[in-house]
């Protein structure tokens, strides 16, 4: 598969790195001198230097073997005229897909035919979404969503004394018995791994250990059990403070307060945050820094239970998250915006810990993997990958006991949904045409398990 992207910003370079990672054959166009030279002394792409609203850099790309073209520089403009002339060039099978953030553009329906653009981008609004699933579940470090919303994937820390620690997985499963819950993938400090932690796709023998970071798969309806046995404080969030001062965190406090929270946010700059307060109707401005400590204390000590640290610097967000949980804040939220000052927050930080552009790749990948793939969600700090996908209807796979399928090391088939029918699998069961199938799987054994189930592959 061949993939264009335009723009080596945040989000492009990171969409770069991790297409690249998964075998795809990457061309990125960024105008900026340095930004070209990081890329080709980081990724196997192919740069190209210019700008892509120019026809003869477009024709560089080769776009007319392009499968999968990608917009994603700072301007919507830029981003919407580039699919639009690129789409002049691209193959019929080619999915476009353009970056855009201004409410403006993405209320209005015809900007997507106007501009030839099959697929929208916005990394903020993704992450808004993240923050509101997280909070609806007590305890969540992270919230996945599948078969349509019906079965979430919930991370929860293992507390030790819990009644889920120290437990083989296959003795958990039978406790589990009749509820449709199960352990997806383990996240668990690792100083030897350069991430801080690794992951553990785990087998029956496999047991949760306390800090652990567990992913539990749980239909709708399971929830307040799992809920129940990790003993969790079942009081939902109701107050939060968001320390911000962005167009982000302007974002997040409107979604938030209109989904009934008592939001208050904190923006510095003045004249932003006289603009914020006629746009938000609901939530309360404050002007403050975040950085202003003595303010941020005294806000938190009244009644806050859930903290986002929102703001452009990325240290202040770790010392004022620090405060907040050190001021009895029941969870403290940390957005950043670069990919290894994220590994670095989770490596060291026990909370939440948000990056709206690993967000986005999780968005871009549902296209470009080699099965008719329905979701995909990265989790791990993009080391691992759990996706939902409907297997081709002649794979070698169909049928077959799972016990008799060599799958590759590092991966788990979590979940098989079979009309309205959810399984939770053992080693008879098959899987049959027409099920959607949830797997969980290190982020590189993805394309092996891809080839498993191709038609032709034996397994």
């Amino acid at each position: 598969m061949k993939v264009v992207v335009v723009g080596a910003g945040q989000v492009g370079a990171n969409l770069a790195g991790y297409l690249s990672q998964a075998g795809k054959q990457v061309v990125v166009i960024e105008a900026d001198a340095l930004k070209c030279a990081e890329l080709e002394a980081e990724l196997d792409v192919n740069v190209i230097k210019g700008s892509a609203t120019q026809p003869g850099i477009l024709k560089r790309a080769g776009l007319s073997e392009v499968d999968l073209f990608i917009a994603v520089t700072d301007s919507d403009e830029t981003n919407m005229m580039t699919v639009y002339m690129a789409s002049e060039y691209l193959p019929e099978r080619a999915t476009t897909m353009a970056r855009i953030r201004n409410a403006d553009y993405l209320t209005d329906t015809s900007v997507k035919r106007r501009f030839n653009i099959d697929v929208v981008i916005d990394p903020e609004a993704l992450l808004t979404g993240k923050v509101l699933r997280i909070l609806f579940i007590p305890g969540a470090k992270d919230v996945l969503l599948f078969e349509e919303g019906k079965v979430f994937v919930v991370a929860l820390r293992a507390a030790a004394g819990g009644v889920l620690v120290e437990k083989p997985l296959w003795k958990l499963a039978r406790e589990f018995e009749g509820m449709q819950i199960m352990v997806g993938a383990i996240l668990r400090h690792s100083p030897d791994s350069k991430t801080g932690h690794k992951v553990v796709i785990p087998g029956g023998k496999d047991v949760i250990r306390a800090g652990d970071l567990v992913y539990f798969l749980a239909t709708r309806e399971a929830l307040d059990s799992l809920v129940s046995l990790q003993g969790e404080d079942r009081r939902p969030a109701r107050s939060i403070l968001i320390g911000g001062g962005d167009a982000l965190s302007i974002k997040l406090a409107e979604a938030l307060s209109t989904a009934g929270y008592t939001t208050r946010v904190m923006i510095g700059d003045l004249k932003l945050a006289e603009a914020a307060a006629d746009q938000l109707e609901r939530a309360i401005v404050i002007q403050a820094d975040p950085g202003e400590l003595d303010v941020l204390e005294t806000l938190l000590a009244e009644g806050v239970d859930t903290f986002i640290a929102s703001c452009k610097e990325e240290a202040l967000n770790i010392i004022t998250a620090q405060i907040a949980r050190k001021l009895g804040v029941s969870r403290a939220i940390v957005v950043t915006r670069d990919a290894d000052f994220m590994r670095l927050v989770r490596a060291v930080d026990s909370d939440v810990v948000l990056n709206p552009f690993e967000l986005a790749a999780s968005y871009v990948l549902r296209k470009v993997h080699q099965v008719d793939v329905l979701e995909v969600n990265l989790f791990a700090g993009e080391d691992a990958e759990a996706f939902e996908f409907v297997p081709p209807a002649n794979s070698p796979v169909l049928g077959k006991p799972l016990k008799n399928v060599k799958f590759p090391k590092g991966t788990l088939i979590a979940m098989i949904f079979r009309g309205d029918a959810t399984i939770i699998p053992r080693g008879d069961d098959t899987i049959e045409p027409d099920d959607r199938v949830i797997v969980f799987c290190r982020s590189g054994s993805v394309q092996a398990l891809e080839r498993l189930f191709k038609p032709g592959f034996w397994a």
